[in-house]
């Protein structure tokens, strides 16, 4: 994701790992009071979790935006946790939060 647009673009991977073909996946907007796109993970289904004005936003692996969820102050980063990868650990300038999800998360182990 792109902080300063809140573009988040995909692209294909070739065999040598560079990143071809850029395409727009999907957009948070510029950076506002509630933050700007940073952190970003996924879910095992596809989902893309990332930071935002909005707070953290969902999107569907299509691109459809699914869900906002609002903080009190700017996030910044985030990280799949708990024993089945289903608790997501966000940070803000002096908090980490945690939500509690019914998905899995994707990490590479």
């Amino acid at each position: 994701n792109d902080t300063e647009t809140g573009d988040i673009v995909v692209f294909d991977v070739d065999g040598a790992g560079r990143a071809l073909n850029p395409e727009l996946f999907a957009s948070v907007g510029p950076p506002g009071d509630g933050g700007a796109a940073d952190g970003m993970v996924t879910d095992t289904d596809g989902r893309v979790y990332t930071t935002g004005p909005a707070g953290l936003s969902i999107f569907a692996p299509d691109g459809e935006h699914l869900e906002d969820i609002p903080f009190d102050q700017p996030i910044s980063n985030m990280e799949w946790g708990g024993d089945d990868l289903n608790e997501l650990y966000i940070t803000s300038s002096d908090l980490v939060y945690m939500l509690p999800f019914n998905v899995t998360g994707y990490k590479l182990r």
